[in-house]
């Protein structure tokens, strides 16, 4: 069985993401072939061929924010990419999802879409863009099938009409990964992400004027504005998980998420998640038992305080998030996921045996 991922948001959690499902499912199929169809960002890894070897790279030979890119990307999918040497075609992001169910609707039959937060939820669009990102992905939901990565995007997903055939598999993560030795402190309180608004950094910016007098706070992540001391920068892996097991409290200021990979990460060393109340973030975040999901910046530092003062309270929750994570955000979760492919592509042979028939 032969997979193309196609994304053109191939960093961040995305990456993550798509790099552990697809370990996880080569070493549970050897048969499966997979070619990684992406579009370069500024934080696209510069080491993608160690992150996915045996897989078969194509760099869409644009860059966003060129002249015409999506008039670009849109013919090179439709002209270049030969969609019949596939079993199954996975999108992945809101972008992917939109250009690739156009592009491919010949082959709806193989699709399926995960968009890691839909656009429409983005409040960087006006809420004229935002309705009409909402309508093109009502229209084009019946195209394929969708793979939510989370509760509250299968809950939206299902949202666009009764016909829609919505997958929940919860993103996971790879523990075996997650190891680090240090264990002297470096900050109390991270948050990891790009300094956007979707992440929420001007909000993180007034919890450390409320907190910084109190804890040491860092914003994991970049990139790193002049002046900012409290931004360490874009980390490797290593350095990450170095900040995961010696910070005491994880953050998270985030407007809106698909399933945060990061969030996931921190509880896994046991660190409580002190967040902003929205979606995705409350799929992964069980409010009062591995962290406290909060409506404002004043009440998010007020539960900060509160665990970093009760050190019962905050060894319940660290406990609890730990074992919280290890139940339900495992690469396991990604059987559903091979489940899926093979369905498709027996429907996809059964189709083809039909048609010569």
């Amino acid at each position: 069985m032969k997979v193309l991922i196609f994304t053109e948001c191939l960093a961040g959690g995305v990456c993550s993401v798509i790099s552990d499902q697809i370990q996880y499912l080569s070493a549970e199929d050897k048969q499966l072939q997979f070619d990684l169809l992406y579009s370069k960002k500024d934080e696209t890894p510069k080491d993608l061929a160690q992150r996915f070897p045996d897989v078969g790279l194509i760099e869409i030979p644009y860059e966003r924010g060129e002249r015409f890119f999506l008039v670009k990307v849109f013919c090179y999918l439709l002209f270049r990419v030969k969609t019949k040497n596939y079993s199954v075609i996975h999108l992945h992001s809101s972008f992917s999802g939109f250009l690739g169910r156009i592009a491919f609707g010949l082959s709806a039959h193989k699709l399926c879409y995960t968009p890691h937060c839909f656009a429409f939820l983005s409040e960087e669009f006006s809420p004229l863009k935002q309705k009409v990102f909402y309508w093109i992905e009502k229209r084009l939901s019946l195209i394929g099938c969708i793979v939510a990565c989370g509760g509250s995007e299968a809950k939206l997903a299902k949202g666009f009409s009764t016909k829609v055939r919505v997958h929940t598999i919860s993103n996971g993560v790879n523990f075996s990964d997650l190891t680090s030795s240090v264990t002297s402190s470096q900050a109390d309180i991270i948050s990891v992400g790009r300094i956007c608004k979707q992440k929420g950094f001007d909000d993180f910016k007034a919890l450390y004027a409320l907190a910084s007098h109190q804890y040491s706070l860092v914003w994991l992540g970049g990139p790193k504005p002049d002046g900012i001391d409290y931004v360490s920068g874009w980390l490797s892996r290593e350095a990450l998980f170095q900040y995961y097991s010696s910070a005491r409290l994880y953050v998270s200021t985030a407007h809106w998420e698909g399933m945060p990979v990061a969030p996931i990460e921190a509880q896994y060393f046991g660190l409580p998640v002190v967040a902003i109340r929205t979606h995705g973030v409350v799929d992964c975040v069980v409010d009062g038992e591995t962290g406290y999901l909060c409506d404002s910046i004043e009440e998010l530092y007020q539960r900060c305080q509160q665990l970093l003062s009760d050190t019962s309270e905050y060894q319940r929750l660290s406990h609890n998030a730990k074992a919280h994570i290890r139940k339900h955000f495992s690469l396991a979760n990604y059987a559903g996921l091979l489940s899926l492919y093979r369905q498709i592509a027996a429907d996809t042979l059964a189709l083809s045996e039909q048609t010569l028939s």
